[in-house]
């Protein structure tokens, strides 16, 4: 099977080069190690370059050989992501959202009980007697109160969405110190008016 040109270019390349520099980079494992791991990397790069029909075996390679770095998490990530996020800014908002959820849980009692709800929608479906087919469905709605544990998860959903929406907007650039600062209040500002956000 032969990957077009298109893909190989725009999807698996640059992600193959951010491994690439990842292994370069890695302080984890001996240096005669890493410089052996990136030399496979580099040469199955090569390899696909020249050759487009080898391109899904080369990844499959790499693939495998990312599983056996002190890096694997990482490097896993970099490879299966279709995420544009960088892998540290992804980190760093499950360590923030994993505050706030925490933060949520233990305050839980302290909240005011219309915020403890949740609107739960199903859809359920009517059938014929004769044939199973459905006819119509209708929407029910029930209000249940969550526990501290679904409180807490609910904000963090909350927060991870925003702190993606604002990385990839300009408005937030990546440092939890920057969270809080005038700065960044000056910026999600202007941006939740639709104004320039500046540099």
């Amino acid at each position: 099977m032969r990957m077009n040109d298109e893909l190989w270019e725009t999807r698996w390349l640059p992600k193959l080069v951010t491994v690439l520099d990842v292994l370069r980079d890695s302080s984890g494992g001996s240096y005669a190690d890493m410089k052996e791991l990136r030399r496979v990397v580099k040469m199955c790069v090569s390899m696909a370059c020249n050759n487009p029909s080898l391109r899904i075996a080369c990844i499959g390679m790499v693939k495998n050989v990312v599983n056996h770095t002190p890096n694997s998490e990482q490097l896993n990530y970099i490879m299966k992501a279709r995420s544009s996020l960088p892998y540290h800014i992804v980190e760093l908002i499950d360590t923030i959202c994993q505050q706030v959820a925490d933060e949520a849980e233990a305050n839980f009692a302290n909240t005011h009980w219309l915020m403890r709800l949740e609107l739960k929608r199903t859809i359920q479906y009517n059938y014929t007697e004769a044939y199973d087919e459905n006819y119509g469905h209708y929407r029910t709605s029930n209000y249940s109160t969550m526990t501290p544990n679904q409180y807490g998860q609910k904000q963090y959903k909350t927060m991870s969405r925003r702190l993606k929406e604002w990385y990839k907007m300009g408005v937030w650039r990546g440092s939890e110190e920057e969270l809080g600062t005038d700065e960044f209040v000056e910026r999600l500002t202007r941006f939740k008016r639709g104004q320039d956000i500046g540099e």
